[in-house]
């Protein structure tokens, strides 16, 4: 199974990024990364700063806005 942090959990796109990791069954969703927010939904770990992950993945999926 390929263990996968996505960022951009802020935004309705980063949302559906990790609805679709989720329901992959060779996916596994570890942890999530988005603007203004520091905590869990449920078990997902939601980070507000990438650099303090501390999950280990095997990708990691960049979706952000430019604007």
């Amino acid at each position: 199974m390929l263990k996968v942090i996505a960022t951009g959990y802020d935004g309705k796109m980063g949302k559906i990024l990790a609805d679709t990791i989720r329901e992959d069954n060779e996916l596994e969703l570890v942890c999530v990364a988005a603007r203004g927010l520091d905590s869990y939904e449920g078990d997902l770990k939601i980070y507000e700063d990438m650099s303090t992950i501390v999950e280990e993945a095997d990708v990691v999926y960049r979706f952000f806005s430019s604007l």
